[in-house]
């Protein structure tokens, strides 16, 4: 989903600062890039990422 309100847009980004991923409690995941091919290749990376800590932890 692409956030179309340019105040909830700013507020996430100021707490996200460097980072271009956040986890959200309760909701999922935000990412962010220069484009939205960029921001979906990190989105798919952190959820593999988080995938495999799962699949770590069951061990």
């Amino acid at each position: 989903m692409t956030t179309t309100r340019p105040d909830l847009a700013a507020a996430m980004l100021a707490c996200m600062g460097e980072k271009d991923v956040c986890l959200l409690q309760r909701h999922g995941i935000t990412a962010v890039g220069d484009t939205v091919e960029q921001a979906t290749i990190r989105a798919l990376n952190f959820n593999m990422l988080v995938a495999q800590q799962l699949a770590g932890a069951e061990q």
